[in-house]
């Protein structure tokens, strides 16, 4: 019996305790056959439906090793089996709420759907996907392919210097959709063992839910890392607050020590949320209840339209403070409740890579996205965050070669809030690309907090230019002035030296310029970021400067 006898649920098939059989005709009587004399495929087990019945059919004997309702308990099954590693499943398998545990070394589960957006049927679906979890063995070599979850959790589950690992993982055409189970992620890297040389190829990652992470690092080994993301969709198209694209999580810490790269990728943050109002109250601040759940963020901005009866109106914008997942209040003292009407969102809080981790040794050292699409149409955004540490952590992100579009709000490359506690060699760099959109003037460097171990770098960005020229307030003189600007720039140096005066400007303990008495002078320095010149200068009769700097 070929695979196409597994291609949809035939009345004529049949099936004992032991064997399957199917009849070549609906008017011919069936045959138990011996198993051995059947071929039916190279795969170790075949798992696919008839009816709300689940098989799991042994590809070498035809026998029908497993059968009951959840296709995930039966892949479990199959795979405490020795010998069995590959494993075909069928897509219209019922969704499951078992966690698969991949646990041991070769094994891949395949189904052969893309899970596009339009695709019907899409893989099958369980929860949860454990690759790894086992402190006794090593999980090598695994492929899951055409399959859609919740959550994919990569656990490193050996202890830290055990040398057992995860590794040589490849994850294709794959959906993570968190959808709404509390707590879940859509790929989520955890254990203190080494996870690394894992391939994701093609995969949706999504979010259904605010105040979750498409992708979130837990795990804290220093060889965690060698890990490639490849043409994967990674979105929160659904309107959501507090989406983090990338998290390095305070659990753990989140830690990468070698490279992880996201190649032709798409970071998508759109979308807002209109929900019915049922009516608000009379307090004050006045209660908003709504019909169903209105996905708001405490201090997020919203518009209330169509709302009637209330004294005074609450039509207009207004900041909420959430109650819970229908209530929310806005400072307004109502005396006369009100009906009706609807209320608008953006999403707020969101970013594309957050650092939370403030603890030692926290944070990548290497995240290199390139030739990656960013569509930013939310209410304000950080695409880069670091939290306060309390010890050194890590910070290494590169983006080359981006493609930004972006709506009119305002946007900022990054949001620094560790001043002194990352490693040397630390830096945010992004290099060409071109932004795109209503307002590119809208999107500025943000607070870099640069410093001896941590370089902000944007260059070549095409429509990228916000900042200008400005003034430099001169200091004492020897003045050492440092570019922290997080762009390149050049400065110029104007005025005359008078009678007895001088001026020398140096670059790396080099002296460029040395003016003497009654000269006028206009130079030019080229400084990259965190590059730094020293002016020493006379301030006597005569003398005049005045520096400034333009901002590429």
């Amino acid at each position: 019996m070929g695979l196409s006898a597994l291609g949809g649920r035939s009345t004529a098939a049949i099936q004992d305790a032991t064997f399957l059989v199917q009849d070549p005709s609906a008017d011919l009587t069936a045959e138990k056959v011996v198993g051995t004399d059947l071929a039916l495929t190279g795969w170790d087990y075949v798992v696919w439906t008839n009816g709300t019945t689940v098989y799991g059919q042994n590809g070498r004997t035809s026998k029908i090793d497993f059968s009951g309702t959840d296709w995930a308990a039966i892949v479990n099954s199959i795979i405490g089996t020795v010998g069995a590693e590959t494993i075909f499943v069928h897509p219209d398998v019922p969704a499951s709420t078992t966690t698969i545990n991949v646990n041991k070394s070769g094994v891949t589960i395949y189904c052969p759907k893309e899970n596009a957006k339009a695709e019907t049927p899409q893989g099958p679906f369980t929860q949860k996907i454990v690759l790894g979890g086992n402190a006794q063995a090593q999980v090598r070599r695994v492929t899951l392919w055409g399959l859609q979850m919740d959550e994919l959790e990569v656990n490193g589950a050996g202890a830290a210097g055990s040398g057992i690992d995860v590794d040589g993982w490849t994850v294709a055409q794959c959906q993570m959709n968190n959808y709404g189970t509390s707590g879940r992620m859509g790929i989520r890297f955890t254990g203190t063992g080494d996870i690394e040389n894992g391939l994701f190829l093609k995969c949706q990652v999504r979010a259904q839910v605010p105040n979750v992470s498409l992708i979130t690092w837990e795990a804290p080994s220093d060889a965690n890392g060698h890990i490639a993301f490849y043409r994967c969709q990674l979105e929160n198209v659904g309107g959501f607050s507090g989406v983090n694209t990338i998290e390095y999580s305070n659990t753990g810490p989140g830690h990468t020590g070698t490279v992880v790269s996201l190649t032709d990728c798409s970071f998508v943050h759109i979308g807002g949320t209109t929900t019915a109002i049922q009516n608000s109250s009379v307090a004050n601040p006045t209660v908003v209840t709504c019909t169903a759940s209105h996905r708001l963020k405490t201090g997020q901005k919203v518009t209330i339209a169509g709302h009637v009866g209330s004294t005074p109106s609450i039509n207009g914008v207004w900041t909420v403070t959430v109650l819970n997942s229908t209530q929310f209040t806005i400072p307004v003292n109502v005396t006369v409740a009100g009906t009706g009407g609807t209320v608008g969102s953006s999403p707020m809080s969101c970013s594309i890579l957050r650092m939370s981790g403030t603890t030692l040794n926290a944070g990548p050292r290497t995240v290199v996205i390139s030739n990656s699409h960013f569509e930013l149409h939310v209410s304000a955004m950080d695409l880069f965050s670091i939290a306060n540490a309390t010890a050194f952590v890590y910070y290494g992100v590169i983006v080359q070669n981006p493609s930004l579009t972006i709506g009119a709000n305002n946007y900022t490359w990054i949001q620094n809030s560790n001043v002194s506690n990352l490693h040397q060699g630390s830096l945010l760099q992004i290099r060409g690309g071109h932004l795109t959109g209503t307002d590119p003037t809208s999107f500025t460097i943000g607070t870099a907090n640069a410093s001896p171990n941590f370089k902000v770098k944007v260059s070549d960005v095409v429509r990228f230019n916000p900042q200008g020229a400005a003034t430099i307030a001169v200091g004492a003189s020897p003045y050492l002035y440092t570019n922290d600007d997080g762009v390149a720039e050049t400065v110029v140096l104007d005025g005359v030296r008078g009678a007895t005066g001088t001026l020398s400007v140096a670059k790396d303990s080099v002296t460029l310029y040395s003016i003497g008495n009654n000269e006028k002078f206009h130079l030019v320095v080229w400084l990259e970021p965190r590059e730094a010149i020293t002016v020493t200068y006379t301030s006597v009769s005569g003398d005049t400067l005045t520096m400034s700097k333009n901002r590429k």
